[in-house]
């Protein structure tokens, strides 16, 4: 049993996403918890809690339109 069901293909989807737009990085989070689901990236970022602070981040700005 996996968590996420068919997570090579949304890898793959969002790659395709990140190439068309030309990011350097796109992240996946879910959309209660906003944990990371998956990610894309085509260029080397040292911060290694990124999606940590993007998540606090996310949650912070969700909490301020209520």
């Amino acid at each position: 049993m996996e968590l996420v069901p068919n997570l090579g293909r949304l890898q793959g989807y969002l790659q395709s996403f990140a190439k068309i737009c030309n990011c350097d990085e796109v992240v996946l989070f879910e959309k209660a918890t906003f944990l990371e689901i998956t990610h894309a990236t085509f260029k080397a970022i040292p911060d290694i809690h990124r999606f940590e602070k993007i998540s606090n981040i996310i949650k912070q700005f969700k909490l301020s339109c209520k």
